[in-house]
């Protein structure tokens, strides 16, 4: 499964440096951990709505925060955070990129497309099932 992890980051990182080399890193690495962030929120959320029945993947900041910047605050640390630093340190710490590069070849960006629109239609798709099958 990893195999086809690092395939992804490859075509992101070359198809990123070829479209535009400045912050490519920053670029990749927010792009990826976005889309992973969506498809995990989409899966949180079906998991806690229709298999376990509660909501438990939540962070309890009691009267520190208004509601708007709680719910920013649990987005952030809850489900984009996590993949920024697994990215980080699966991809970038040592620049482990530069080996992955060699080892995987380009497929010009096809990889990093699929990936990232199945990820953003993700939820769109599981909002059209419940219109239908509710």
């Amino acid at each position: 499964m990893l195999h086809l992890y690092y395939k992804i980051w490859v075509d992101c990182i070359l198809k990123m440096k070829n479209f535009d080399s400045y912050l490519w890193k920053y670029k990749t690495m927010m792009t990826m951990s976005f889309a992973m962030g969506i498809a995990f929120m989409v899966f949180m959320t079906i998991f806690e709505a229709h298999v376990i029945g509660f909501t438990f993947y939540k962070l309890e900041f009691g009267n520190l925060f208004s509601t708007p910047i709680t719910d920013l605050l649990n987005l952030l640390l809850l489900f984009f955070l996590p993949f920024i630093l697994i990215n980080y340190f699966l991809v970038f710490y040592n620049n482990k990129y530069e080996g992955l590069i060699k080892k995987y070849k380009y497929n010009e960006g096809r990889y990093i497309a699929v990936f990232f629109i199945s990820c953003m239609a993700l939820p769109l798709l599981c909002f059209l099932l419940l219109i239908i099958f509710k």
